[in-house]
């Protein structure tokens, strides 16, 4: 799959991991201690400058909220996670969303170190798996840094897994001719207005993607997404836009073991950017 022809390529030579302290003008916005809340029938966690909540019942991911401007960068309540199952030598496939999953228990931990936002996930009648996802901050720390952990009791195996789903706004605030997209095609792309442009983008990391962030902004509000991943696990990035919403969920590649967990050791580090997308690079 191409590029789409509205991609400009920048070259970026600056490290593609967020830093964990220390900040310059312009970069993801510092916040003071994280907190989980619950509000009626959401349960969220936040820093000063983002907030991510969660429905109590259902697990949906309700907001990705900038806390300055009040964008919710969601236009509607997503599952947290998209599974894609194998059997490899029957050659079956099985796709799962966190909603076949009928037991959803929401709750928050707050100790010296951290706080969490953690959501378990069980009883799904196609495949017996206990999925765990977690939204946590610690003191310092700017960032909210989601990761999943799947235990696996079934017979398949657990070959892709979309997690955090992204499935944004196609717009930030009322207008989107200032909004941008800064991507990792190649050695860094930048999508002006992509909202209105017909995107449907793929590629492999390690491969034709060459670094591991994204930032979607305008002149007012901002997401900082980045995986901290030293370790170079295999990830597909995929950018694609609709009528109303622009998908950029990254997918997290497994050994394809029947019966093998997913256990990895990184996670997606979700922040707010501020300035242009070599401030987000940087």
């Amino acid at each position: 799959m191409k590029p789409n022809p509205v991609i400009f390529f920048f070259c970026i030579l600056t490290a593609s991991f967020p830093p964990l302290s220390g900040q310059t003008e312009g970069t993801p916005a510092i916040g003071t201690d994280a907190v989980v809340e619950s509000e009626g029938s959401k349960t969220s966690i936040r820093t000063e400058a983002l907030m991510v909540s969660q429905d109590n019942e259902t697990g949906k991911l309700s907001a990705i909220r900038d806390l300055q401007t009040g964008f919710n960068f969601l236009g509607e309540p997503l599952d947290l996670f998209r599974l894609k199952l194998t059997k490899p030598a029957q050659g079956e496939e099985l796709i799962l969303d966190a909603s076949d999953f009928k037991s959803v228990k929401v709750s928050t931990r707050e100790g010296i170190h951290a706080v969490e936002l953690v959501s378990t996930h069980e009883g799904s009648v196609k495949a017996d798996l206990q999925v765990k996802c977690s939204f946590r901050s610690q003191p310092g720390d700017e960032y909210i840094r989601a990761r999943i952990e799947i235990l696996n009791l079934s017979e398949w195996a657990i070959a892709l897994v979309e997690f955090p789903l992204l499935k944004l706004k196609s717009t930030i605030g009322e207008d989107g001719s200032d909004d941008i997209l800064f991507m990792p095609a190649g050695p860094g792309a930048i999508v002006k207005d992509p909202g209105n442009k017909e995107l449907d983008y793929g590629a492999r990391y390690p491969g034709h993607i060459s670094f591991q962030m994204m930032s979607y902004f305008d002149n007012n509000a901002g997401l900082y997404i980045a995986l901290d991943d030293s370790e170079g696990n295999t990830k597909f990035y995929g950018v694609e836009s609709g009528e109303g919403w622009l998908d950029i969920t990254t997918s997290h590649a497994n050994e394809e073991i029947p019966g093998g967990d997913y256990l990895k050791g990184y996670s997606t580090v979700l922040g707010i950017n501020r300035g242009s997308w070599y401030d987000a690079a940087d």
